[in-house]
């Protein structure tokens, strides 16, 4: 277990380190978000946009994104590998993990529902899906949340994004 914490904390650095050049970006630059297919979740009522292709495998899905300077890195602890999986299914994680703020987040309301899928690509619909701040999550860093959520108890997220199996 602790293994697999460690290999999750290199990759979450390895993901923030990505991020990290997106501080230097200009207003201008911010047009070419959609690069990445367009993908944006409302969090709190504030776009989240993809910054690289949101990916996922047999453990996670992922959501690399920013909010104006500030780079954010999602991971929801779900299996979207499914071969089972079907339009409609609702796969609302119940532990979601922020590694570049250090903070874990527990499923309290709402849902999130597959509205596409096949072994590529799953499309999923984000409704009022809300977490709670529940701590720092296990890692080297402290607790380290983002102005923009740092105050924030609850994270709610709307929207609908394609990850795609890598």
């Amino acid at each position: 277990m602790k293994v697999k914490k460690i290999l999750f904390g290199l990759f979450a650095l390895g993901m923030l380190l990505t991020i990290i050049p997106l501080a230097g970006c200009s207003k201008d630059d911010d047009e070419e978000l959609g690069d990445h297919g367009g993908s944006v979740l409302t969090v709190n009522g504030k776009k989240w946009e993809a910054q690289s292709l949101p990916v996922f495998d047999e453990e996670s899905f992922i959501f690399n994104c920013a909010t104006g300077k500030i780079g954010h890195l999602l991971c929801f602890y779900e299996d979207l590998t499914d071969e089972d999986l079907e339009k409609g299914d609702d796969v609302s994680p119940y532990e979601v993990i922020l590694p570049t703020e250090n903070a874990k987040y527990i499923y309290e309301d709402g849902e999130v529902i597959v509205t596409k899928c096949s072994a590529k690509e799953v499309t999923l619909r984000f409704d009022n899906y809300k977490v709670k701040y529940s701590g720092k999550w296990e890692s080297i860093l402290g607790d380290n949340r983002s102005e923009d959520i740092i105050d924030a108890r609850y994270l709610t997220i709307n929207g609908t994004v394609t990850f795609y199996n890598h």
